[in-house]
């Protein structure tokens, strides 16, 4: 299943997200997540904390404690190789000029 939502919005800094919007995604999020769906790198995500027990939390997107459970899963369940993406990634940037904070959260997250 893919539930693409498309708008055209003004240009908004994602932890400047309103609540409403956080509160809408984290559930839905939740629910894909337990029938074992994981998100695309190119979308946004991670509107949740798995560590917190409350249903009802919601975060910005991309917290980083998703980042590092959603990376465990793809290994996990999807055997994704991504020991061997790390070590292509240091070959094709070793000055670590495109490694984004981002990618920083989503590969070396893993512990959290």
């Amino acid at each position: 299943m893919n539930l693409d939502l498309i708008g055209f919005v003004e240009r908004t800094k994602s932890s400047e997200y309103p609540a409403e919007l956080l509160k809408f995604f984290a559930p839905v999020e939740r629910k894909w997540v337990s029938l074992g769906g994981l998100p695309h790198n190119g979308k946004m995500f991670g509107f949740y904390d798995p560590t917190d027990n409350d249903p009802d939390s919601y975060t910005p997107p991309f917290n980083q404690k998703f980042l590092g459970f959603i990376t465990r899963q793809r290994i996990e369940t999807r055997q994704a190789p991504v020991e061997a993406f790390k070590r292509y990634r240091k070959t094709c940037d070793p000055d670590t000029l495109f490694y984004s904070q981002y990618l920083r959260d989503l590969l070396e997250g893993l512990g959290g």
